[in-house]
């Protein structure tokens, strides 16, 4: 049997272990990373992860390759077996790379507002002698 994750996953609310008949799955603990919510480790005997470098799809119990709790063949994995779920993955993360945006400029952003100062101001001299000295 097919464990089917539905939308109310992506609503932030924790994944409980999950039993589906087959073999149990448990989340992944401390992750931001909204993929997750669709992919699961085994369990072995006493319940904790078998390895925490090959997590299951809870849509169709397909081995994904994650070393280093790396998500890029999750998000791959989701867009070419599942694209439906991928949407919703994206949508939300688009979201909030938008939100996280509009606090902090990026890298970019920031060189290109930097200003010049002209070699004799006073206070690219100040700047220059705190640098060398």
């Amino acid at each position: 049997m097919v464990l089917e994750v539905d939308r109310e996953l992506l609503s932030g609310e924790s994944t409980e272990e999950v039993d589906d008949g087959e073999v149990e799955l448990i989340s992944k603990k401390k992750t931001k990373a909204l993929v997750w919510k669709y992919f699961g480790f085994e369990a072995n005997e006493n319940g904790q992860p078998r390895s925490l470098e090959a997590p299951t799809c809870r849509l169709c119990r397909q081995t994904v390759a994650a070393k280093d709790a790396n998500t890029t063949n999750l998000h791959s994995h989701l867009k070419n077996k599942h694209p439906e779920e991928y949407s919703l993955v994206q949508r939300s993360t688009d979201k909030g790379r938008k939100q996280a945006k509009a606090g902090q400029p990026s890298l970019t952003e920031t060189w290109n507002r930097q200003r010049l100062l002209s070699a004799s101001s006073r206070e690219h001299k100040e700047l220059t002698k705190s640098v060398i000295c």
